[in-house]
C-alpha cells in the first residue's frame, strides 16, 4: 500500500524493501537498514547514531518508544501517520519542542501499561488502527513524502522553515 514497496515484495520486511527502491532510484547512497523489532534496548544502541529520526511506525507502541529515546539522546523526529483517507505530520522534540508524550501523554488502553518493557511487549501485528479502519494506499505515500521534505529542511539548515520550529501538525485530508 505505500509506494515504496511493491507487490513484487510483498512478505519483505518493510525497512528491506524501501532500502531496495531507494537503492534503486539512487545508486550512490548509503542506507543502514535496521530490519529488527525497535525494544528499548535497540533504541539505546541505534538512535544516538542520527541526527533526526524518521517515525514511520505502524503501531503505537514503537511511536512510544521512539519519542522517549528521541527525549533521552535530544533527538527530533519527523514522525507521519495515515489512517482511511487523512494523515498527519508534525515534527516533535524539535528546538526545545514538545514531545509525542505532551500531545498524547498515556499510550492506547489496549496496550499493555505495566512499564516500559510490558508496553512494548505489545509490539505485534494488529497493534494499530489500519488493521481496523483501513487506509488508502496513497496516503502514507502522500505522508511519506511531506515527511522527506521536513527531514530535509530540519537537515539541511532550514530548520525555520520546518513544521516543527512552529509547533504545528499538519492535517492531510485526501477527500
Amino acid at each position: 500500500r505505500q509506494v515504496i514497496h511493491n507487490a513484487a515484495r510483498c512478505g519483505t520486511n518493510k525497512a528491506i524493501s524501501a532500502k531496495q527502491t531507494c537503492q534503486h532510484l539512487n545508486k550512490q547512497i548509503r542506507i543502514d537498514a535496521h530490519d529488527t523489532p525497535l525494544t528499548p534496548s535497540v533504541a539505546e544502541r541505534v538512535v544516538p547514531q542520527y541526527d533526526v529520526l524518521v517515525d514511520c511506525t505502524d503501531n503505537p507502541a514503537a511511536r512510544y518508544l521512539l519519542n522517549d529515546a528521541a527525549v533521552l539522546f535530544n533527538k527530533p523526529v519527523v514522525c507521519g501517520s495515515a489512517l482511511r483517507w487523512e494523515g498527519q505530520l508534525w515534527v516533535y522534540n524539535y528546538r526545545s519542542g514538545p514531545c509525542y508524550r505532551c500531545l498524547h501523554p498515556q499510550p492506547p488502553h489496549r496496550l499493555d501499561q505495566s512499564g516500559p518493557e510490558g508496553l512494548f511487549n505489545a509490539l505485534s501485528p494488529g497493534g494499530g488502527a489500519c488493521d481496523m479502519e483501513g487506509v488508502i494506499g496513497t496516503a502514507p505515500g502522500t505522508i511519506g513524502v511531506m515527511q522527506a521534505m521536513e527531514v530535509l529542511k530540519v537537515c539541511g539548515g532550514l530548520g525555520d522553515h520546518s513544521i516543527g520550529a512552529s509547533n504545528r501538525m499538519v492535517m492531510y485530508d485526501g477527500l
